[in-house]
């Protein structure tokens, strides 16, 4: 079973109040009985030293380490102060055999990707989450059928409109066989407007559905 949610994590919530249009992802998580819980991220759109210094006093991380810094951002590990919520969350998760995806900062919390074996499983870990303090708000479930929620993927809801409106119309066909002008008129929005929604909407699928690399 596939679920997307946002949870009321509130990692590197200091941090990021000080860069509010940072970029991070979180790409793996790790912890045992004998260390805290740690975290492998990429930030962008901060320099990346000025992002660790900052980092080094959140008071949720014990220790933040850079990985690779590739000018605008770059690759960091970060080590959180023991018995955080975030770590009982986790450890509930692997419990009940959930598999980590990736986690992303929004404007609404942490949007979080992962797999588990089945709705009993996921719904366990819903309420373990919420004794620890942790709201879990599910957003995608995939289990033999996809819910789309507005914010999936990263997709605005006028960005979705629009998406949706070229993929009915056959704007994305090869031959096509709808212009631009055709999206936008049954949108009710400019060609400029339908332009820039299909075309940041494709960038954000591109970067949320693909495995990123810093070239």
């Amino acid at each position: 079973m596939y679920v997307e949610f946002y949870n009321t994590s509130n990692i590197l919530e200091e941090t990021l109040k000080s860069f509010s249009d940072a970029r991070v992802d979180i790409r793996d998580l790790a912890t045992s009985p004998d260390t805290t819980l740690r975290l492998i991220c990429v930030a962008r759109d901060a320099s990346l030293a000025d992002f660790i210094a900052v980092t080094a006093e959140d008071p949720m991380v014990d220790k933040a380490v850079a990985l690779s810094d590739e000018g605008n951002g770059g690759l960091l590990r970060l080590t959180l102060v023991p018995d955080t919520v975030d770590q009982k969350v986790y450890e509930a998760a692997v419990d009940l055999d959930g598999l980590y995806l990736n986690a992303r900062n929004t404007d609404h919390g942490w949007y979080v990707k992962m797999n588990f074996p089945d709705k009993h499983a996921f719904g366990t870990f819903q309420s373990r989450a919420e004794e620890y303090g942790m709201d879990i708000q599910p957003t995608v479930v995939r289990d033999r059928q996809f819910f789309l929620s507005e914010e999936a993927f990263g997709l605005t809801g006028k960005q979705q409109e629009v998406l949706a409106e070229a993929i009915k119309s056959g704007y994305f066909e090869v031959p096509r066989r709808a212009s631009l002008s055709d999206v936008s008129e049954r949108v009710g929005i400019s060609d400029q407007a339908a332009s820039e929604r299909i075309r940041r909407g494709m960038k954000t699928l591109a970067e949320n559905g693909v495995t990123d690399y810093f070239e």
